[in-house]
């Protein structure tokens, strides 16, 4: 893939047998048993996702150690 306007330039994305994305470029992901994101892993460190029901986010922990908990999610129809 490239798209120099974003900074992308050929990168190869990996998929796990869920067709879980586990890799593109440089960035490595991880999920937990229900398929969840758990960890993202950048060059800049890692960011941590925890879940309360299943697929509820409660907390993100980025890199720089700052705690999200609260979020808004947008749907457009």
């Amino acid at each position: 893939m490239s798209n120099s306007l974003r900074g992308i330039d050929s990168y190869r994305a990996y998929y796990d047998l869920d067709d879980s994305l586990e890799q593109f470029g440089p960035e490595r992901y991880a999920y937990d048993e229900d398929g969840y994101i758990k960890s993202k892993t950048t060059s800049e460190g890692t960011t941590t996702y925890n879940y309360g029901s299943p697929g509820e986010r409660k907390e993100v922990t980025l890199p720089n150690g700052n705690i999200c908990n609260s979020f808004m999610f947008i749907y457009q129809t």
